[in-house]
């Protein structure tokens, strides 16, 4: 009834299903902070900050340096790194002044996520913001903007790309390491 190239074909169909639609979260646009357990990879940062620690007394190359703070990649002063996080594209350092924010996504690109790492010992992780929207409104004849804030839930907080706001009165002080999201998120 049924020769070998239904079935080679049913195969075929069934795989390509599973590609397009089969992965486990369809609303990875919506998330904002990703559960730690589907990264366990990330266990192995200590090594990376090892790096980061002993080598963060040599001059880098300060890409942006205004009234909000400063970033600096520090990238190429890691070694291997790629071997403790897979899919890394980008280390940076960011110092942030108090309520400041500075916009991440022009240094990070599509399809990638970010973990945040808070240096500061005294600085709440709650103090520190995604900017996840912001709109301008008018309502009743009276304008303004109106911004959706998200606070961190970690001090390790694996999340979307969104600028970041710094609501403490001390300058924060933030690794930010930016990843490749994994093939079952795009």
């Amino acid at each position: 009834m049924f020769d070998d190239n239904f079935y080679i074909c049913v195969i075929v169909a069934a795989v390509l299903l599973m590609v397009i639609y089969g992965r486990p979260n369809k609303t990875s646009d919506y998330i904002i902070e990703y559960d730690n357990e589907q990264f366990k990879y990330f266990e192995k940062l200590y090594f990376v900050d090892r790096q980061i620690e002993k080598n963060y007394k040599i001059e880098t190359k300060i890409i942006n340096n205004d009234a909000n703070g400063s970033i600096e990649d520090i990238t190429s002063r890691l070694n291997n790194c790629e071997r403790f996080i897979p899919n890394i594209v980008s280390i940076y350092n960011i110092k942030l002044n108090p309520k400041s924010f500075i916009n991440i996504n022009k240094y990070a690109g599509t399809n990638k996520i970010m973990l945040i790492k808070i240096n500061n010992q005294d600085i709440a992780y709650t103090n520190i913001q995604l900017l996840v929207n912001n709109n301008y409104e008018c309502d009743n004849n009276i304008c303004g903007n109106y911004a959706y804030l998200y606070s961190l839930d970690k001090s390790k907080s694996i999340v979307n790309i969104y600028p970041i706001f710094n609501n403490s009165d001390k300058i924060a002080n933030l690794t930010i390491y930016i990843i490749k999201k994994p093939f079952w998120y795009l």
